[in-house]
Formats: C-alpha cells, structure tokens, sequence
C-alpha cells in the first residue's frame, strides 16, 4: 500500500513540477530550472523527495485526525529518509 502510494506522489510530483516549469517558462521565466538535467524543469533525482513528501502529508493527516501522537514517529522516519537523500544528492553533485 505504502511503496504504491509512494511511486504515485513521485510520479505524480515529478509531472506537476515539469509542468508548472514548463508553463511558467512559456509565460514568462521560470524560477527553477535543473541544468544537469534532460527534462530541464524537473530531474529523476528529485522524484523519491516527492514521494516522501507526499507520504509525510498523508500521516500528518492521518495523525491529525485520529489525534495519535504515536504515528509521528512515521513522520520523523519519512523526514530522516528525505533528509538522507538531500545529503546523497549533495555528495554526488
């Protein structure tokens, strides 16, 4: 449930950000453009950050709702693997 859910905001992230660059640039200038990247609006290496964004904001939700405060230890894990990925991607570029 949660892997499907995660390639979902992934894909569903990365489209919207390719898109919203993509207007913006046909309107006027885009704020962000990624130089290393192909698609130039959006990369394949931010994708796994829309995920756990998307993840993170469905337990908080989640969390808020059912009034749990033990379900934001899933909300930490999520910020921890985002957290992580932002360090990998700095060492590698």
């Amino acid at each position: 449930m949660h892997v499907g859910l995660f390639l979902l905001f992934c894909v569903w992230g990365f489209f919207f950000e390719w898109f919203f660059g993509f207007f913006w640039s046909v309107v006027g200038s885009c704020p962000w453009i990624y130089p290393n990247s192909a698609l130039r609006y959006t990369s394949w290496e931010i994708a796994p950050l829309w995920g756990l964004g998307g993840l993170t904001v469905l337990q908080l939700s989640k969390t808020i709702g059912g009034r749990d405060k033990g379900a934001l230890v899933y909300v930490v894990v999520l910020q921890a693997l985002a957290m992580f990925w932002i360090a990998v991607l700095s060492i590698v570029a």
